[in-house]
């Protein structure tokens, strides 16, 4: 990545891979890396405001083409642009929103190129910033559910007249 050492990287939390990659950052000398223990929920928006570019990487699996992960709507509320290294569903919602830039999972270079294009325009990097706080009302979970309660009221059920009523307060209530 063209000038690399310009880049400093914040890897928050205590996942399975953390101490390799501690050491492999102190073998290697790699001093843009910073590493962070878990911190409670609300000290996370602490961390989000740090960062010009979030990067929300899974491995490639099929599994994970159907996932969406919260740190990407955490990241369009905050205006942090992100390098989405998630393939399918959630990819799909960056790309339609236009609040980051997608790589493919476990691509090293790809990842290196979308970090470089997310900060080089300063033009397209603050348009993914304004993008994601007008995007992320529309995946409000309240919100959503009232629509589904709206659209599930709409179904005649012959048998049971309040069963979509009942349907629809389970989810309204389980989404809040």
């Amino acid at each position: 990545m063209p000038d690399g050492d310009g880049y400093r990287f914040i890897l928050l939390g205590d996942g399975a891979r953390k101490q390799s990659l501690q050491d492999k950052a102190e073998q290697e000398k790699i001093q843009n890396v910073i590493f962070v223990s878990s911190v409670p929920k609300e000290g996370v928006v602490r961390y989000w405001s740090l960062l010009d570019v979030a990067v929300i990487h899974l491995k490639k699996s099929e599994l994970f083409k159907s996932v969406i992960p919260s740190k990407l709507f955490e990241c369009m509320g905050m205006g942090v642009p992100v390098a989405h290294g998630v393939a399918g569903e959630s990819a799909a919602i960056v790309e339609a929103e236009r609040v980051g830039l997608c790589f493919e999972p476990e691509n090293a270079g790809a990842l290196c190129e979308t970090i470089y294009a997310l900060t080089k325009n300063e033009y397209v990097h603050r348009g993914f910033q304004l993008a994601g706080p007008q995007a992320v009302g529309r995946y409000n979970r309240a919100m959503l559910a009232s629509r589904m309660r709206v659209a599930l009221g709409r179904i005649k059920v012959d048998e049971k007249p309040r069963g979509a009523e009942i349907v629809t307060d389970l989810l309204v209530s389980w989404f809040a």
